[in-house]
């Protein structure tokens, strides 16, 4: 797409012909693309709420399943061997909606439970697809910056080993140092300034 805009200035500039009428139609473009944009964070937006209530849902048909079953095998036993299923409450709203807090809390479970499996420390591209291919929404716009965002947020249960790469804080991992950004200022002034 860049390269079709370069030869389109190109062209506007070597024929001579009326480069307002090409920055007007520039401008249309990029309000088309931001609309178009807009609509489509929108229905992520959707699809990702309509992906928590269904694993809303799931939990809960999965609990009386589970309610279920254990009122059966206490009138007889079981045939065949049982899968535990972990039935912990989870904080809900009269209108059926996590409370704050909760939903973090399970995220961050399905995160820390994907880096236990690996037993390794792993970088955020591998734990976003993990998480996707297991259909666990990532809150906010569902884009690795938010994934980053949970992960750091997550008060001593990860740890940042390299660049977009972290592990579990019981691993006892050495953490990559905090990046010295008053260096880079200071050079910055000091260069600027003389």
């Amino acid at each position: 797409m860049y390269c079709v805009y370069t030869k389109t200035i190109r062209h506007w500039y070597t024929h001579g012909d009326d480069v307002d009428a090409f920055t007007k139609s520039l401008r249309v473009r990029k309000k088309e693309v931001r609309e178009s944009l807009n609509e489509a964070d929108k229905q992520l937006s959707e699809l990702q709420s309509l992906v928590q209530q269904l694993h809303r849902e799931l939990d809960m048909v999965s609990g009386l399943l589970d309610i279920h079953d254990k009122e059966g095998r206490e009138q007889s036993p079981p045939s065949e061997p049982t899968v535990a299923i972990d039935t912990r409450e989870i904080p809900i709203d009269l209108d059926g909606t996590y409370l704050e807090g909760s939903l973090a809390n399970q995220f961050e479970s399905s995160v820390a439970a994907i880096l236990a499996a690996t037993g390794q420390p792993m970088h955020v591209s591998k734990i976003e697809s993990e998480l996707r291919e297991k259909k666990i929404p990532i809150p906010g716009r569902g884009t690795v910056a938010n994934l980053i965002t949970r992960i750091r947020r997550a008060d001593g249960i990860f740890v940042r080993v390299a660049s977009g790469t972290y592990g579990l804080s019981e691993w006892n991992l050495e953490p990559m140092p905090p990046k010295k950004k008053a260096r880079k200022r200071i050079r910055r002034s000091v260069a600027k300034h003389g």
